[in-house]
């Protein structure tokens, strides 16, 4: 897999020696995890059909499955330099960049497809935005967006270039529904690469507040769709994660672990 770019996890050893992973590693890892089977897909299906009936073109499998393939775009955007004090590079605020990318091509998507309900934009938005939000969300707005930000400054072309040449490999693993998506990823790519710093930060800010009005509304079925998408998300991220890096289980990573064989797998 040298052929791949976007890091999605690198780590300096005790004994000087990198452990390093591809976002397509990560997402293929993720991707193996995840059953169309599961109870959680199975459920997620119920509720989709609840919401917006059994016409609808695409399936809550798409759904997750685009979000597995989107959650760690925004990692592309990110300097491989360790911080001070670090053992590994960080990519803080990266769902910011991953959600509103995968948020921007299902919007081009929906231009065209009045028939579609644009409500399937926020599953996938609440999962990625918010797979990393038990860690301070504000400050990773705050430090790791700009940073993030000033990177890319300058080098447009060079970002677009990998995420372009990683995504093309999905093409040959995911079902027509997902194409027609990726078929809007490079609008939405440079679309993102376009905001300020603070620009995309109220960006992000404004499609939380439109998903937070959902939860204060009174639809039950597409919070409880929500919930689920990102519950699932969170699981499969952190399994496939401690599965190909290593490292001891927490408290956290039980619960993952349950989440996965209770609703995950088939």
């Amino acid at each position: 897999m040298s052929s791949f770019e976007i890091i999605s996890f690198m780590k300096r050893t005790k004994g000087n020696e990198w452990i390093k992973e591809y976002l397509v590693e990560h997402v293929m890892n993720m991707l193996e995890l995840y059953s169309i089977d599961s109870k959680s897909n199975r459920y997620g299906e119920y509720l989709l059909e609840k919401i917006f009936g059994s016409s609808i073109e695409f399936r809550y499998y798409d759904l997750m499955v685009y979000s597995i393939i989107m959650h760690d775009i925004g990692k592309a955007f990110y300097p491989l330099k360790i911080m001070e004090g670090s053992d590994h590079v960080s990519f803080s605020g990266h769902e910011v960049f991953s959600s509103i990318i995968a948020y921007e091509s299902i919007n081009r998507y929906l231009e065209d497809k009045t028939e579609t309900p644009i409500n399937i934009r926020y599953p996938v938005f609440y999962s990625i935005a918010f797979h990393h939000h038990a860690m301070s969300v504000e400050d990773r707005l705050r430090y790791g967006v700009s940073r993030a930000i000033k990177y890319v400054s300058g080098r447009r072309e060079d970002v677009l270039e990998k995420i372009i040449n990683d995504y093309r490999y999905f093409r040959g693993k995911v079902n027509n529904n997902i194409h027609k998506l990726l078929d809007y990823l490079e609008e939405a790519v440079d679309q993102t690469l376009n905001y300020s710093s603070g620009g995309l930060i109220r960006k992000f800010k404004d499609i939380k507040g439109d998903v937070f009005k959902i939860f204060a509304s009174n639809k039950f079925y597409l919070k409880k769709l929500l919930h689920l998408s990102l519950a699932s998300l969170i699981c499969l991220d952190y399994e496939a994660s401690r599965n190909s890096r290593g490292g001891g289980v927490t408290f956290f990573g039980e619960a993952c672990i349950d989440w996965k064989e209770y609703y995950l797998c088939r």
